[in-house]
């Protein structure tokens, strides 16, 4: 089959260090939006990274094997376009030849498919290396697990109500999908069992009044020396989409309902 092109962004790498943090990671429900990331998606699918080509200083060309389809259908390989910013959070993936990737597809203004390394897509790594990077940091190693169990789970229901679940079985998000695309009314919640946001799917894209609930995290010390990570519910904010797009007037109110700002 034909190769699709990708553009790969790579601001900052969520997944691969949490030392650097993806321009407003912390507003996500504990990085867990899995199950938003698969509605926004056209495609999802599992891929092995063959080669990279340096194209200038600014960025790089990357050679994808799809081993496994989730969501969409796409060809057997994969171009990506990544660029590189030169800083502490630049993934360089000249040494992870060979190596497994989850990969979710948008499509941009454009219709052309691109991909962001804030918004799901993850190299799959072994469970040894993930309890050895976050010892002492057990939420981290709980988003890392789910990631890869949510996708084998949420392809068990095309068609109907769905619910996915985080590992405390607290409900990741529920709502009705349509081969596997959302629609009608849907809430997405937080790890903790808090709604972080809820509307209406309309043609499968985001339609009409949203509310978004804005969480920030908090790290702090157990009793044992070890280290975890909770939220903090700032406020809200509310707005229009649609299809898909935000438009008109956003107000944002703090957790008491107070008016703080509009955009």
């Amino acid at each position: 089959m034909k190769s699709i092109f990708l553009i790969l962004f790579l601001t900052t790498v969520y997944f691969n260090g949490f030392a650097c943090t993806c321009s407003g990671a912390n507003e996500y429900s504990n990085g867990e939006r899995n199950l938003e990331w698969w509605n926004d998606s056209e495609y999802i699918f599992k891929a092995t990274i063959d080669s990279t080509r340096t194209e200038d200083e600014w960025s790089q060309k990357l050679f994808f094997t799809v081993t496994k389809k989730y969501k969409g259908d796409i060809g057997k390989t994969v171009e990506f376009y990544a660029p590189s910013f030169g800083t502490s959070c630049e993934w360089n993936l000249e040494i992870e030849i060979g190596k497994e990737f989850i990969i979710y597809g948008y499509l941009d203004e454009k219709g052309e498919l691109t991909s962001h390394f804030c918004k799901g897509s993850q190299q799959i790594y072994k469970q040894e290396y993930i309890d050895s990077l976050y010892a002492d940091v057990n939420f981290y190693r709980v988003i890392m697990n789910q990631r890869i169990q949510f996708i084998s789970e949420v392809t068990n229901f095309p068609d109907g109500l769905v619910k996915t679940y985080y590992s405390n079985g607290n409900i990741t998000g529920k709502g009705n999908f349509e081969n596997y695309k959302p629609i009608g009314y849907w809430k997405y919640y937080s790890f903790d069992g808090e709604i972080t946001s809820e509307g209406r799917y309309k043609n499968y894209k985001k339609s009409g009044v949203w509310i978004e609930n804005i969480y920030k995290t908090r790290s702090f010390e157990n009793e044992d020396g070890s280290h975890n990570v909770d939220l903090v519910l700032e406020g809200f904010k509310k707005g229009n989409y649609i299809n898909g797009e935000k438009v008109g007037v956003w107000k944002t109110y703090d957790r008491n309902g107070t008016l703080t700002a509009t955009e």
